[in-house]
């Protein structure tokens, strides 16, 4: 019997003081775990519970990673089967620097728009894609932190049309080789734009948008996704002195064709959210990150300014 293998990750989510979720996706059913220890005390290696990887998760897993200890570098391994399936890699848990010393620096990138190539489901002609050197360049900064900013990859219309073609879009850019050292490169946060949630300039209306999150949660390892009450791909973390507030600008929006002057892009109760959390927030640094351009008044096309009720009332609330 031939052995699973690793085909995409590990991916490290947002790094925690206690703990951190890695990502990873094999090619087959086979029982993962992570081995990991403190890369100066090599003999203090543990390993986390054993998760079934599965084809009704595309054997895809996410490793909880726990009992660590703050401002720790730990070195760590994937095992597929007991048994190393990746090289030997490292993660560092946040700090606890509150009332004790200054912030650490950290680097962050953020990106968003790959288009990953399948000839026989491009469009005829030129294609977009074509060259991803991007990805090498990213990765040779050794980012602490990358944000996905959506159209992170592009559905077409083979994709949307089912979520086994989403299922499937997905697994093919994963397994992609030009992505892969980014992938283990830091700590990774996603949303989404169009183009990973549904059609082109893709609204509310989607009917697949709730497969569309079910694959937003599969992929990625955000801390959370939306809240109890009100679904989506938005989420809040710390990271160092910054707190990151990521939007989700599809799940609650109106067509920006839609003839009413209170159209939204976000939504009541996600702007409610994000104007409660910023308050709540004590960082020095607070990011907020949406997959449409949202201040510039000149921009055509995708853009918050085509939604002035909602874009106006928060600019008010921070002023």
């Amino acid at each position: 019997m031939v052995a699973a293998g690793l085909v995409s990750g590990p991916m490290a989510g947002p790094a925690e003081h206690r703990a951190i979720t890695l990502w990873a996706q094999a090619n087959k059913a086979a029982l993962a775990s992570v081995e990991y220890w403190p890369v100066d005390k090599p003999q203090q290696r543990r390993r986390t519970a054993a998760t079934a990887l599965t084809p009704q998760s595309q054997f895809t897993a996410h490793l909880r990673v726990t009992a660590l200890e703050p401002g720790t570098r730990y070195a760590y391994r994937l095992l597929l089967d007991g048994k190393a399936a990746s090289a030997d890699l490292s993660f560092k848990t946040q700090t606890l620097w509150q009332w004790r010393t200054d912030a650490p620096d950290f680097t962050v990138l953020a990106g968003s728009c790959n288009y990953g190539n399948e000839p026989v489901y491009d469009r005829p002609g030129r294609p977009y894609g074509e060259r991803h050197e991007i990805f090498d360049v990213m990765a040779s900064q050794s980012p602490d932190l990358t944000l996905w900013l959506g159209d992170n990859l592009y559905y077409r219309e083979v994709d949307y049309s089912s979520r086994e073609g989403m299922e499937h879009r997905w697994a093919y850019e994963r397994k992609q080789p030009y992505v892969q050292k980014l992938l283990r490169t830091g700590s990774h946060a996603a949303i989404w734009d169009d183009h990973d949630y549904g059609p082109n300039d893709s609204n509310g209306s989607f009917v697949l948008k709730a497969d569309a999150l079910d694959l937003q949660k599969r992929y990625w390892a955000n801390p959370s996704y939306g809240l109890p009450d009100t679904p989506g791909a938005f989420t809040t973390f710390s990271f160092g002195d910054a707190d990151f507030f990521m939007l989700d600008n599809r799940w609650y929006r109106d067509d920006d064709k839609l003839n009413d002057k209170q159209r939204v892009m976000y939504g009541e109760r996600q702007m409610r959210w994000l104007k409660n959390a910023l308050l709540t927030s004590t960082a020095r640094f607070k990011v907020i990150a949406g997959g449409s351009q949202s201040l510039h008044k000149g921009a055509r096309g995708d853009t918050w300014v085509d939604y002035p009720a909602e874009r106006d009332a928060f600019l008010q609330f921070l002023a």
